[in-house]
């Protein structure tokens, strides 16, 4: 197309599809931003003070027909349920369905840890890294 276009109508024709791929590519850029299921993590995530990007999400596990405690074997889950209802998550570890483990470590050296099952959040607690203690979700010291 290196030759100048003489013909105004072609030129509008042009202009006119360019106008539409441009306008379509930012649709779907759109589309495909609002249709991440890291989104919602993010932005529930920032309700209790965490600052998250997708990829600093970690996914360590997805199950399908479980529970949580079945995942977890034979651990006490008790500390991790009393700090998850703090937080105001149900919590529970004996409901089967598909449950996904997402992780997410802070620069306090502490790891958020979200169980969610049936695509909600059901299970979540932070970890120290150094220790087995557990604690409600809350605000991250900046």
């Amino acid at each position: 197309m290196s030759a100048i276009i003489k013909n105004k109508t072609a030129q509008n024709v042009l202009l006119l599809l360019a106008l539409g791929l441009l306008v379509g590519a930012v649709a779907m850029k759109l589309h495909i931003a609002n249709a991440n299921p890291f989104n919602e993590i993010i932005a529930m995530l920032d309700t209790f003070g965490y600052t998250a990007r997708e990829e600093e999400l970690y996914v360590e596990g997805e199950y399908r027909d479980a529970t949580i405690q079945s995942i977890l074997r034979d651990a006490d889950l008790t500390q991790a349920v009393a700090a998850s209802r703090e937080a105001g998550f149900p919590s529970r570890v004996e409901e089967t369905g598909d449950v996904v483990l997402i992780l997410l470590a802070t620069r306090e050296e502490e790891i958020v840890t979200l169980y969610y099952l049936n695509g909600q959040p059901e299970l979540c607690f932070v970890q120290t890294a150094n220790s087995h203690t557990v604690k409600p979700l809350g605000r991250e010291q900046p």
